[in-house]
């Protein structure tokens, strides 16, 4: 009998520890979309009265991950109405260290690295798994965003990873910038930033809409890493694998329009229409760099590199009127660009306008969605009456359906008891 119930412990304990080995077996209320029940916990608030997991129901979702905020709010007081994330509960000292830390887990895991310069200088990287948002932590201490005294006790091992991640990112507050193409990707269900050509790897994005993001970002400055909002030229891209060979012979002439192209006679850099006119650069790709960096906040100054208001490009010498009269024409705009999420076709204005700044880099990225995928089980657990018990954590966890519209608390068809969560199939 012992054997026979330490048998079925271990298979429950392989099914739940490998769920993407299963079928997605929960549902999310708000939009009947399968998940798995880890997933189903991350959306979850935790109630610092009752110490238990509420699951928000109804139209306000104040624990869905955006990228325009730093933190989930994933900690409410039920009785007051207060909406805090874990690391604010933990300095209010809503929660204790060993809560908070548990809970941060569930949004983050940071991770420290020692990364090398070109000229052989060494430097450490705290990264986050989950998310790729990335700090250099001697770059951080630089800007005065933290203190010496800091880092030193993280160093000495007086705060964790977490916490000090959780510290960097609520000290990061950049500002928008309203002159950013579309930086990367950014997928809602892990909170995960991802570059263009990672994106297009993973099938997140078409290729064609990856190249048109990627010239959109050379020809405004470099190519972008969206984990720490630094630009990088074509051949350092390709060093770091932000994008591959096939996408570098395909973008390399959108870097001259960047840079700035030498006359082959007079020896000083020509304005990008020039280039055009004496087909040193394709005048397809060359009119597309234009007009992303029109509408990325003005034509650049190849010499100088600064925005330039359309009449001052025109007074410059940088496009000719009739070009810029033809680019402000929004209707001759082609829709290029297919969207990650919906499939629309969309034109580079139209993908620009429904992007979102990311709170970490200031930078703009699209939402993109997962590609479908279906599980099988491998557990036979197909009656609905089966039902399985795992000590899932110290707190207590109760998953509870949180009504925002009427301030109601009600519990489902999970619920616990001593710190056990059962789970139904």
């Amino acid at each position: 009998m012992n054997s026979r119930v330490d048998c079925l412990s271990n298979t429950i304990l392989k099914f739940l520890h490998e769920p993407s080995s299963n079928a997605k077996c929960f549902h999310n209320p708000n939009n009947r979309k399968a998940m798995y029940y880890c997933d189903l916990l991350k959306m979850c608030l935790f109630s610092v009265s009752s110490k238990c997991f509420l699951l928000p129901v109804g139209e306000r979702k104040i624990s869905s991950p955006s990228a325009e905020k730093s933190h989930k709010i994933s900690v409410v007081d039920v009785k007051t109405g207060a909406e805090m994330t874990s690391y604010e509960a933990y300095q209010k000292n809503c929660v204790d260290k060993a809560t908070y830390l548990e809970l941060s887990k569930q949004e983050f895991d940071w991770k420290e690295s020692t990364c090398f310069e070109s000229d052989g200088n060494s430097f450490l990287l705290l990264t986050d798994l989950k998310t790729g948002i990335q700090f250099n932590i001697e770059e951080t201490l630089n800007q005065g965003r933290i203190g010496r005294e800091l880092v030193n006790k993280y160093k000495e091992g007086l705060i964790t990873a977490n916490e000090f991640g959780d510290i960097l990112v609520s000290s990061s507050q950049p500002n928008k910038d309203l002159n950013s193409p579309v930086a990367g990707f950014w997928l809602s269900e892990t909170n995960e930033r991802i570059p263009v050509l990672k994106a297009s790897r993973k099938n997140l994005v078409d290729r064609v809409t990856a190249l048109r993001c990627l010239e959109a970002q050379v020809s405004t400055g470099g190519i972008i890493d969206p984990f720490t909002g630094k630009r990088y030229s074509v051949s350092e891209a390709l060093q770091r694998e932000l994008i591959d060979d096939g996408c570098a012979k395909q973008i390399q002439q959108c870097e001259l329009i960047f840079t700035g192209i030498i006359h082959p006679v007079r020896n000083t850099v020509m304005s990008a229409v020039e280039a055009m006119h004496l087909n040193a650069v394709d005048k397809e790709m060359g009119m597309r760099c234009l007009e992303y960096q029109y509408l990325t906040g003005g034509l650049i100054d190849p010499k100088s590199h600064s925005r330039l208001t359309m009449e001052d490009a025109i007074k410059n010498g940088i496009i000719d009127a009739f070009t810029a009269t033809k680019m402000k024409d929004e209707k001759s705009y082609v829709k290029v660009l297919t969207c990650p999420k919906t499939k629309k076709k969309l034109t580079y204005k139209e993908a620009l306008e429904g992007a979102v700044f990311d709170c970490h880099t200031g930078l703009r990225l699209l939402d993109a969605a997962q590609p479908m995928k279906t599980g099988i089980s491998r557990l036979n657990l197909q009656s609905s009456k089966h039902m399985c018990i795992s000590n899932f954590s110290h707190t207590g966890i109760s998953l509870i359906l949180m009504s925002y519209s009427h301030h109601k608390v009600t519990h489902c068809n999970f619920f616990s008891h001593l710190g056990n969560v059962l789970f139904f199939f």
